[in-house]
């Protein structure tokens, strides 16, 4: 199962890099296509259910989001089944977007299925999680 291990982080890591660069069909080929999709995003109305949606969503971000740059893994654990895994990821993300830069932490917990022998996202969700002592969400 090591190896396994290695090939969803693999496919996590194309996924991450593919998205710093606004690469709409690099995301796009890592999501599963033979499996229900559903994504939630970090706005309370990015609720994706679909790979049209998802393609629209990344468009928006990548309409606003301009030097999209990933740090190191903060956080990582990844679990694997035989067709089944799932990987919860923490870095940090920084962007610029209406001239303004951003740098925060992004948190992914991503189901992955195995299609046609390759591990494809199915599933997932992104947060980004407030300061420490702070619990006002609006």
């Amino acid at each position: 199962m090591a190896d396994e291990k290695l090939k969803v982080i693999e496919t996590m890591q194309r996924y991450l890099d593919a998205y710093s660069k606004k690469d709409l069909e690099g995301c796009l080929e890592l999501f599963a296509e033979q499996t229900p999709l559903l994504m939630l995003g970090t706005n309370d109305d990015e609720i994706i259910p679909n790979r049209r949606a998802l393609a629209d969503a990344y468009l928006r971000d990548f309409s606003m989001m301009d030097n999209i740059a990933l740090g190191s893994v903060r956080q990582r654990h990844v679990e694997v089944g035989a067709d089944l895994a799932s990987i919860l990821l923490e870095l940090p993300l920084s962007y610029t977007a209406e001239g303004d830069q951003t740098t925060t932490l992004f948190r992914f917990a991503f189901t992955m299925v195995r299609e046609n022998g390759a591990w494809k996202i199915s599933a997932g969700l992104v947060s980004v999680p407030f300061k420490s002592g702070t619990y006002s969400f609006y």
